[in-house]
């Protein structure tokens, strides 16, 4: 896995250059991602966590390939930065070819994990090459359920999304 101690000995600097207010961060990312790559397709898995909100096509090819994702997962300013900084990484952006997101199973609310009971279905396939338009789909399609169920919704637009159109992603 990404994880590996293989897989750490080979690993690109990645620097944020958006702004933040604790100064410029750095994190490792795996080269396994991108060296010796011809390209990659994205296929999150969807669904909510907490505090950043949506875990789409964004978060998928971002903060869950970084090792030191949970402080980012813990505040959303800076989840936001990273993975629009992450996205844009242009290693990584000149091998993306596409996202597809299966709407078999998505996760309207975070429940501190899986849970069926929030749990929700569409017979969909999406495909595009950009991840900004995908995300702001799905998270019309959380709030949409979760308007149902009388939940607060998902920011619209997240920071997510303003951050990666900022980064020039979308």
């Amino acid at each position: 896995g990404l994880d590996s101690p293989k897989n750490k000995e080979k690993a690109l600097l990645y620097k944020n250059n958006l702004p933040s207010r604790i100064g410029p961060s750095k994190s490792y990312f795996p080269a396994l991602l991108i060296e010796n790559l011809d390209f990659w397709i994205d296929l999150p898995k969807v669904f909510v966590e907490n505090p950043i909100g949506l875990s789409g096509s964004l978060m998928n090819g971002s903060l869950w390939s970084i090792e030191n994702r949970e402080r980012f997962l813990e505040n959303e300013i800076n989840g936001a930065l990273c993975i629009a900084e992450i996205n844009s990484f242009e290693p990584m952006l000149s091998k993306y070819l596409f996202s597809i997101v299966s709407l078999e199973d998505f996760q309207i609310l975070d429940a501190g994990g899986f849970s069926a009971k929030y749990l929700r279905s569409e017979k969909q396939l999406l495909l595009s090459s950009n991840r900004v338009f995908l995300d702001s789909i799905l998270i019309k399609k959380i709030n949409d359920e979760r308007e149902k169920r009388r939940f607060p919704s998902l920011a619209y637009p997240s920071l997510q999304l303003e951050y990666s159109q900022r980064a020039g992603l979308g």
